[in-house]
């Protein structure tokens, strides 16, 4: 300002650190942030003492860079001085609703590092379908919500607080899943700790009010967020390597931007990682040791202790979206090796039918039925007063024994061909088979398989044609309220299941596919079945349950 003394006169102080003034511009109310941006410059062309203030806020009515004049002596003319007290650094008027990111600044601070090479994503394998994950144990205290798969390693199982525990469209995984998806980890761990091309070092602990780009970065020590937000700004890879541990201090965050993406950034703790009060966290975070996560943090990625316990108190583990925001296959794919059998199992005139037994048919309660029943040879329906039919597809209703002695050889032969079946088979090395996603392809079990932890999905990646066949030896069970889900054009019409033995369904499980057992079928309150029960040498028992007729239209599968 020409004529203006060119030593400042120190800054303008006002209670809470605002100054807010009325009635000098038009009537209308500015409020300046108090010392940064209010100082005295000086005096004027005509020697009075003027004080110049940037306009961040838009409270006044001027764009974000005006700047604004106003003698001290006008100042000391309006009165009174109103006291704004201001608990939040968002801008409601002019800004469109924009957080300041610093009070000096409207723009993330410089990068860390710039014109480095963007290193490979970090494959997690069976893990990518994982939100927490521990070797020892997962502890929980207050309510919080987990989207992804949950799993412990440890034989008991034991995840103290579960109850406050709530799964977002997943899934709490049984041992054999966690354990198999921490091996994964394992292998991720080492190879996110090996990358060494082009790796930026970080020669501070405290990366908080910094900003980073997509990259490799590595420190020999300890890394924290304890003063300042952490940005991390653009699209791409970004993996961090520390010797020992990662700290986020109360209430700090990190922050993308640019396209940067929670899924693309992995965090390599050499040892402990600590998230404290309300702190926000982004990305996959794999310790050497223990994750602890405290009241009110929130973490949008992954928390993978490879040997010791994830602790959690009142948080939300979201899982990372992509590109879209589609959410990646939240279940771990059982097998990426299976091939879709060229058909399906031939059902013959058994097709039309979506129950059939050997002995009898029994049933309690209110059951809804769709398409043929029918028993042979023997020729008992129990509770067949309180069975109805849907009026589609046609035919429908109840044929007589002597009806049913055909599809009931046909159902044998179907049998026969499902088992028979060799080509490309995937063995499936473990019982519990909940929170898993299978391609089509011929699977087989040399014991039993069941549904009991979390829900089973068939994607079909596409293919309508593609047909789905289990083989087990044994039994084959699911437990309450547990669903299968058809995804990516898979129709329940090319799902079929061949049990050695018997087959249970508890209450109000929602199953899906041709099932085909040897022994008895039990159905328990409540349960709903998108397909057909056949049992060839015992009964099929219904209790109040939907048997809807298996659709073959890609309509519903999505």
């Amino acid at each position: 300002m020409e004529g203006a003394s060119s030593e400042p006169l120190g800054p303008v102080s006002s209670p809470a650190g605002f100054l807010l003034l009325s009635s000098v511009l038009d009537g209308r109310t500015a409020v300046f942030p108090d010392p940064r941006t209010l100082h005295y410059f000086g005096t004027d062309d005509s020697g009075i003492p003027s004080v110049r203030f940037r306009n961040h806020c838009a409270a006044a009515s001027f764009e974000p860079s005006v700047l604004v004049q106003i003698t001290v002596s006008t100042m000391l003319w309006l009165a009174p001085i109103v006291l704004l007290l201001v608990t939040s650094s968002t801008c409601n008027a002019g800004m469109g609703g924009r957080k300041l990111l610093d009070p000096s600044t409207d723009d993330a601070p410089p990068a860390y590092s710039t014109g480095h090479t963007e290193p490979s994503t970090v494959d997690l394998g069976k893990a990518e379908g994982f939100t927490v994950l521990a070797f020892t144990t997962v502890t929980n205290t207050g309510p919080t919500t987990v989207g992804g798969c949950l799993g412990v390693c440890d034989v008991d199982q034991v995840v103290p607080g579960e109850g406050q525990i709530t799964y977002s469209d997943s899934c709490r995984a049984a041992k054999d899943v966690a354990v198999a998806a921490m091996d994964d980890v394992k292998d991720a761990y080492n190879e996110a700790a090996n990358h060494t091309d082009d790796a930026v070092i970080i020669d501070v602990v405290n990366i908080g009010g910094v900003t980073f780009t997509p990259g490799l970065y590595k420190t020999t020590g300890a890394l924290e967020v304890s003063s300042g937000t952490l940005y991390l700004s653009g699209k791409g890879v970004y993996i961090f390597q520390m010797d020992t541990t990662l700290l986020m201090s109360t209430g700090r965050q990190m922050v993308l931007s640019g396209g940067a993406e929670a899924s693309d950034i992995f965090w390599v703790v050499g040892s402990s990682a600590t998230f404290e009060v309300n702190s926000v966290v982004m990305g996959t975070v794999m310790a050497h040791q223990a994750i602890s996560v405290n009241t009110g943090a929130t973490v949008t990625g992954r928390l993978f202790a490879i040997n010791a316990a994830v602790t959690m108190q009142s948080n939300t583990v979201a899982f990372p979206v992509v590109s879209g925001g589609r959410r990646r296959q939240l279940q771990s794919v059982y097998s990426e090796d299976a091939i879709s059998p060229v058909m399906p199992v031939k059902l013959l005139t058994a097709e039309e039918f979506t129950v059939i037994a050997y002995a009898t048919i029994t049933n309690t309660g209110l059951t809804n039925v769709g398409g043929l029943i029918g028993v042979n040879p023997g020729s008992a329906v129990t509770g067949e007063t309180e069975i109805s039919f849907f009026p589609e597809p046609l035919p429908y209703g109840r044929v007589t024994t002597d009806g049913a002695k055909i599809p009931k050889a046909d159902a044998q032969t179907a049998y026969d061909d499902a088992k028979g079946r060799v080509d490309n088979v995937v063995g499936v090395n473990i019982v519990n088979i909940g929170g898993l996603t299978f391609w089509p392809g011929l699977y087989k079990s040399t014991g039993a398989l069941e549904v009991s932890s979390g829900d089973l999905v068939f994607d079909a990646d596409g293919d309508e044609s593609g047909v789905f066949i289990f083989q087990m030896e044994t039994t084959f069970s699911v437990s309450s309220h547990i669903k299968m889900h058809l995804v990516n054009k898979a129709k329940a019409c090319n799902v079929f299941w061949q049990m050695g033995s018997s087959a249970n369904f508890a209450s109000y499980s929602e199953v899906v596919g041709t099932f085909m057992a040897y022994a008895k079928i039990d159905v328990w309150s409540g349960a709903k079945i998108e397909g057909r029960l056949f049992s060839l040498t015992e009964a099929v028992n219904l209790q109040a349950n939907d048997v809807v007729f298996p659709s073959c239209s890609t309509d519903d599968a999505t």
